[in-house]
């Protein structure tokens, strides 16, 4: 539904260096589609580093490509954020690889098994302005997430908003230019505080989705998946229970604690030698 498009490091650097100037977020996460399909993403990350931007620089990524990912990218890298799905086919050997890796270059390694999702886009627009501002009001990505978007040259208030306008078939536009003029701070303020929901609100349920078992579809059949109403994709009780209460955590998303294949052999022959696993408890005190 979306042209091919890899992003030029020349521009995440022009706009991330004017964004410099006035925002500081806690990280950046290098995301896609699938960042690692990128001819040169060593520039890409290269060129946020060098912005100043920010502190820390995550990978985002399926892991499918991980064995291709060129070393430069390991020593640019904070953290690497793995999602696996039970249908990617993902093996235990490449994690196994991209484990030794980020050791090697002091890299944070996060794995997140990914069974189940909430639905999010639809394709026919939602007329009640009641439930249009319901959904923007118990939306994570919106309100307690802050998960900005960049994409040529616009900051967006969620990633969401970057591909609705193209996956509706609509022409408005969502993001806000970045810019170098003397208003672009307050402008920029109050785009990402304002309290009315955006155009995109009206083919997205946000996080208040119902929750479905993970699957790959062909993209006609995705295509037609998308034309089921927002009332029927919407988890009715979770609304209510975001619109009261916040829970910041994505119940969709499981973190993992990798172990290696060597971790594994190695406690295994240590079951198997009471002596050994005696000492090893009183050392760990």
């Amino acid at each position: 539904f979306m042209r091919k498009w890899n992003v030029d490091p020349s521009d995440v650097a022009c706009d991330l260096g004017t964004l410099a100037r006035i925002f500081k977020p806690a990280f950046i996460k290098i995301i896609g589609g699938e960042p690692l399909l990128h001819p040169d993403l060593p520039s890409v990350i290269r060129a946020a580093r060098n912005s100043g931007i920010s502190d820390r620089y995550l990978l985002v990524t399926n892991g499918m490509l991980l064995d291709r990912a060129p070393e430069a990218v390991w020593s640019l890298i904070d953290e690497i954020e793995i999602s696996r799905y039970d249908a990617s086919g993902l093996d235990d050997g490449t994690l196994d690889r991209a484990w030794h890796k980020a050791g090697k270059h002091n890299v944070r390694f996060t794995l997140n098994d990914f069974r189940d999702f909430r639905r999010t886009f639809t394709t026919r627009r939602i007329e009640s302005d009641e439930l249009v501002h319901k959904i923007f009001r118990a939306c994570k990505i919106a309100n307690v997430w802050g998960s900005c978007g960049l994409y040529k040259g616009h900051l967006y208030r969620c990633p969401q908003s970057m591909y609705v306008p193209a996956l509706a078939g609509e022409k408005f536009a969502e993001g806000i230019a970045i810019s170098d003029s003397p208003d672009f701070r307050d402008k920029l303020l109050a785009f990402l505080n304002a309290p009315v929901p955006l155009n995109s609100c009206r083919y997205c349920v946000g996080t208040s989705g119902r929750k479905q078992k993970h699957v790959l579809l062909s993209r006609r059949d995705w295509h037609a998946d998308l034309e089921m109403p927002a009332e029927d994709m919407i988890d009715h009780d979770l609304l209510e229970r975001n619109l009261r209460e916040i829970h910041p955590l994505d119940d969709c998303k499981t973190p993992v604690k990798w172990q290696s294949r060597e971790e594994t052999q190695v406690f295994s022959s240590l079951l198997k030698i009471p002596g050994n696993i005696t000492r090893m408890w009183r050392s760990e005190g």
